[in-house]
């Protein structure tokens, strides 16, 4: 089982070859260094090991929380913010836990991971009408914890969007992507009501029609025999 501490692991299985990132910069960027690349690779192996199939049941949903307990547990996210950073998660949580926002799932880790975890969940929350007021009155410190947080967790984001395909995790990438959504547009939920209401004013505030997704098939040929095999289209 994975767990959730700041500790990195790169499993042999999953380590990448450096030279892999250099493939993917745009004309004209220089390659970073090689400290920089080994630590952005402990990023990324920490997430695919965080999100590979489970052997039981390698066709579950990842649920959004399990991206953002795996964000929280990042090597990156120890290094870069202090563990004794003087923010006050607590009153982030306890106003969360006060609207019945789902943190049972943050107890998976402890420390600073789970203070991380907790400045991105309010992050992704801070939109929802009873916690505004609270959103409005955060301290500096508190404030820049969760601001940071989440700039982190985008980069993570990114890194994982670009390497988790190269294993064919199909559930892995589209629960990486339903995150990256949620995260950017600041929304808690894609089905809860109040977040759809928030979600339609960012899309005419972007001057955006609501996305529609349709799904054709069709197959060859149209009239078969009972029990013969055909082609379809998707």
């Amino acid at each position: 089982p994975f767990r959730a501490d700041c500790r990195a692991r790169c499993p042999s299985r999953l380590r990448m070859d450096l030279s892999q990132m250099a493939q993917h910069l745009p004309p004209g960027m220089k390659m970073p260094s090689e400290d920089h690349m080994k630590k952005a690779m402990e990023d990324v192996t920490h997430m695919s090991e965080a999100l590979k199939p489970l052997p039981e049941d390698p066709n579950r949903t990842i649920p959004v929380n399990e991206v953002l307990l795996a964000l929280a547990t990042a090597p990156c996210m120890c290094r870069i913010i202090p563990a004794d950073v003087p923010s006050k998660i607590s009153e982030l949580e306890e106003a969360m836990r006060a609207e019945k926002v789902d943190m049972d799932w943050v107890d998976k880790a402890s420390g600073a991971a789970r203070n991380h975890a907790i400045a991105m969940l309010w992050q992704i929350n801070r939109q929802r009408a009873a916690l505004k007021e609270k959103d409005a009155d955060l301290d500096g410190p508190t404030a820049q914890h969760a601001s940071v947080a989440v700039q982190l967790a985008t980069k993570l984001l990114v890194q994982a969007q670009m390497y988790l395909p190269q294993y064919r995790w199909v559930h892995a990438i589209l629960a990486v992507a339903r995150t990256s959504a949620l995260i950017a547009n600041q929304l808690w939920s894609p089905d809860e009501l109040e977040a759809q209401v928030l979600m339609a004013k960012i899309l005419k505030g972007e001057g955006l029609r609501r996305p529609k997704l349709r799904l054709e098939a069709f197959c060859e040929p149209k009239e078969v025999m009972a029990g013969a095999q055909l082609s379809v289209k998707v």
